[in-house]
């Protein structure tokens, strides 16, 4: 409870000013981005050792909730440094995780995580992105798409398929030879980059291949649905907010015989399903982050929470 406080009050005195601006310009709001880092809220799930608190899977749910609230962009930044994260410190080797999760904690450096392609969407048998070795490297050939902070410096955790056709996890830095960046006009999230990456000819030491090489799947499927959770975290938070400003709005504005809004059963049906979509939502984020810190696998659950928060958050929205 103390997390959440402290991020709650976080996001109201940090975040909430400057969100209009970040939605208007569409630009990555880097100093706020800084100072959630410089209290924790980013790289929650960072070992002590590398500068992180070390939090667990509901805290980090609890976290982002609060920063869904105010910036579902920033949200998404919770989410790609966490999965990153994650993924280095179960199969990246000492040199990766000193190398990459310490600038992460600090706010130096941002993650992105992202394996989602163009032709394939985000089914990970389909991807036509190409890892092959040569000699001491790997080279990476290929296009992901709507990756978050794609511009930011920072490590990059994605996927692409080996000469066996099985898939390969691994790490590289943004903006080193061979990546580029085409821009997405997009409708919500902006501020986030979330835009297309052109990987050409990309080397990479065989060292940043996190895991065994061709074992991929199974990590991707152990590290989304922690993702998806924390999405719908977001988006709960994202709903909640929707629900203060329209109870805000309807006790505010007069109809009929100068009666408030609020008053009128038609706008109380309306929020009751609005606290309750969003309730729903929320306990479902919880339950799944719950039984990730008991050591569950959550692949179905997360994916459960993120499905429902898509659909539900949107309509809660739209009330």
């Amino acid at each position: 409870k103390m997390i959440q406080a402290a991020a709650k009050e976080f996001a109201l005195k940090e975040i909430e000013p400057t969100a209009a601006e970040t939605d208007r310009t569409d630009e990555f709001p880097v100093e706020v981005a800084r100072k959630m880092a410089q209290n924790e809220l980013i790289a929650m799930r960072a070992p002590r050792k590398y500068g992180g608190p070390e939090l667990s899977y509901l805290d980090i749910v609890l976290v982002n909730e609060q920063i869904g609230y105010s910036s579902y962009t920033l949200g998404c930044l919770v989410e790609a440094t966490n999965s990153s994260i994650d993924s280095m410190v179960l199969w990246g080797n000492d040199e990766v995780r000193q190398k990459f999760i310490p600038p992460l904690c600090s706010g130096e450096h941002f993650a992105s995580w992202g394996f989602t392609e163009p032709e394939t969407g985000s089914n990970p048998r389909l991807f036509q992105s190409k890892i092959v070795q040569d000699g001491d490297h790997y080279v990476v050939n290929g296009q992901k798409r709507f990756i978050s902070f794609s511009s930011t410096t920072g490590v990059f955790v994605t996927y692409a398929k080996d000469e066996t056709g099985q898939l390969t996890n691994f790490v590289f830095e943004k903006n080193c030879p061979g990546y580029s960046i085409g821009t997405i006009d997009k409708l919500g999230a902006r501020g986030s980059e979330s835009d297309d990456i052109y990987l050409d000819n990309i080397r990479i030491p065989k060292s940043y291949v996190l895991g065994q090489k061709g074992k991929g799947f199974q990590q991707f499927l152990n590290i989304v649905g922690n993702a998806k959770t924390q999405l719908a975290a977001a988006a709960a938070g994202m709903g909640q907010a929707a629900i203060d400003e329209s109870i805000k709005f309807a006790r505010d504005r007069k109809v009929l015989k100068n009666q408030p809004l609020s008053e009128l059963m038609s706008t109380q049906w309306l929020l009751a399903e609005m606290e309750t979509k969003v309730q729903a939502t929320r306990w479902l984020s919880y339950w799944a982050a719950s039984l990730r810190d008991q050591g569950s696998d959550i692949i179905r659950e997360g994916s459960a929470a993120k499905l429902f928060a898509s659909q539900t958050i949107v309509d809660v929205v739209r009330m």
